[in-house]
């Protein structure tokens, strides 16, 4: 891997934080240090200047991410998920993404998944349905990123959310399909990330 190709890699990553941010830099991590630690004896500057794009990339991806793993890759009706965040800085907004793992024995195209968004004292902030594609609705080709037939997808679930007080946040998740047991997910998480950098 090139200086250059590295450097539009990350650069393409990092500015496009809705775009799988952080798969992709995970997937392309082994690469990544070893370009960067073969640019470290030829060019510090350069090496330095790729490790602060890694660093921030990394701080904006990383807020809070969990995965709960189904046991026998089937999510029932009556788990609810729950998810427990912190918020430290408020003068900014959060996106919150969900993250879904499923194989081929998935039996449908779409996953709807109703979330509920409460602050500390168990107040709602927000509830929605959500409409998350699993595969393409022509080709039925299963859609996300991954290696073989098991792929993950990311869909944006809360955007623009500005939080009016540091503090525990909780986000609890429970699928909305008409199948009671629905086979073929091996996992679902969220990520809590910034839509936007802190104001100067």
């Amino acid at each position: 891997m090139t200086t250059k190709n590295l450097s539009k890699m990350l650069k393409n990553c990092i500015l496009t934080p809705h775009n799988h941010t952080l798969f992709c830099i995970l997937s392309s991590l082994p690469h990544c240090i070893c370009a960067v630690l073969r640019m470290v004896s030829k060019n510090k500057w350069k090496a330095y200047g790729i490790a602060l794009l890694l660093l921030s990339a990394c701080d904006r991806a990383n807020v809070y991410q969990k995965v709960w793993q189904f046991e026998n890759h089937q999510w029932p009706m009556t788990t609810v998920l729950d998810f427990s965040f912190q918020i430290k800085i408020t003068d900014r907004a959060y996106d919150i993404f969900l993250l879904a793992k499923h194989s081929p024995s998935y039996p449908y195209q779409n996953l709807y998944v109703t979330y509920y968004l409460e602050d500390d004292t168990e107040h709602l902030l927000r509830e929605e349905l959500v409409n998350c594609p699993i595969s393409h609705p022509k080709t039925g080709k299963p859609l996300g990123h991954g290696i073989g037939n098991t792929k993950t997808c990311v869909f944006p679930v809360v955007t623009n959310h500005q939080f009016s007080q540091a503090g525990l946040y909780r986000l609890k998740l429970e699928h909305s399909m008409r199948t009671d047991v629905l086979p073929g997910l091996q996992a679902i998480g969220i990520k809590v990330v910034p839509s936007k950098p802190i104001s100067q």
